[in-house]
Formats: C-alpha cells, structure tokens, sequence
C-alpha cells in the first residue's frame, strides 16, 4: 500500500520541477516573503526587518532627489537578469520610465542590497557575482553592522571591483549618475 501525496494549497509547495518564469510571474503575492528565481529555483527569503526596509526607502529618496530626469530610482524592483534569471534588488536605478512590472538589466545602471544578517552570503558574493554576469555597471553593498558603511563597486570586464566606501560623517559621490549621498542622511528620519 502506498501512501497518496500531500496535496498542499500553497503554490510555492504544489509545483513539481523546475520554475519557469511563467510558472513564477503565476504566483500570488508572496508577504511577508521575497521571492526570486535563480535558473530554476526559487529563493524565498522574508523582506528586511524594520531598520533594513527604512533604510531602503531612505536611500531610494536619496538617489531619486538627486538623479536626472531621464533616470529613476526604485526600490525593490524586479530586474531580469536573464531568462530565468529574476532578482528583486533592495535599490534599482534604472533608465526605463515605463514603469514594466520587471526591468531589463541592460536598462539598470546600478543596483543596490542592504545586507541582511540572515542573507550576507547572498548580499555580498551570490547577487553580485549575477549582477556582474548581466553587465550592470555599479553595484551597491549597504552593511549595517558595526556601523553603516556604503561600498560602492564598479564593474570591472565580469566581476565588481570596490571602488569607494563612506561610513557616518563621509559622502558618497558617483558622477557617472550625478549622485552625491551624504551617508548621515540615510540615518535621519526626514
């Protein structure tokens, strides 16, 4: 005698195989969780923690403040890296206006992650070495502890290259996107 399967009403527990992007663009909203496809797996991780999503939606203003017209930032966008390839970065600057509900790489000219104490693997080795792979020209590493760091990265032929850090007291200046962050600002509420 054996024993039927579990049948469960989750999605993310009844798909059998590999994930396509169809069978991921199908899902439901997924709260509190994160959901990107890496070549046919999902990485289900929980949003920031309070500190984590205030921070991002500090630096997003920050960079929209001060961008040109032509160029936007967004936070927790869906980006295409490639086929199969769908990451969810906690910072997006991007040259496409059109507001699609996923961006192309080739429109993202930086991306940023606030590393999470749960993901610093995945912030600081994994997501770089695929927003390198797709040929986004910067890549932001947001660290919280001890204290808050920027790491600014630029790409440099397939990999990332550090190109500056700022901490508390120091500005971070990326003329490429016309953006001069003061780093304190991230810390204050207005």
């Amino acid at each position: 005698m054996t024993a039927d399967p579990v049948q469960h009403g989750d999605p993310l527990l009844s798909h059998r195989g590999p994930w396509t992007e169809a069978d991921y663009l199908a899902l439901p909203e997924q709260e509190p969780q994160r959901v990107e496809l890496i070549d046919g797996e999902l990485l289900v991780t929980p949003h920031g923690d309070v500190q984590h999503q205030n921070l991002g939606f500090r630096l997003c203003r920050e960079f929209e403040r001060q961008l040109p017209d032509e160029v936007i930032a967004v936070h927790e966008a869906n980006v295409r890296l490639r086929t199969g390839r769908l990451l969810i970065p906690d910072l997006v600057v991007t040259t496409d206006l059109s507001e699609p509900l996923i961006l192309a790489a080739s429109d993202v000219l930086l991306v940023g992650e606030i590393v999470a104490a749960w993901g610093q693997a995945r912030d600081r080795i994994l997501k770089p070495a695929m927003y390198a792979a797709s040929g986004i020209g910067w890549y932001l590493l947001v660290e919280r502890e001890p204290d808050l760091e920027l790491v600014l990265h630029h790409l440099d032929g397939e990999r990332y290259t550090e190109h500056v850090r700022a901490r508390q007291g120091d500005r971070l200046a990326i003329p490429e996107l016309s953006v001069d962050l003061e780093v304190d600002a991230l810390l204050r509420r207005r």
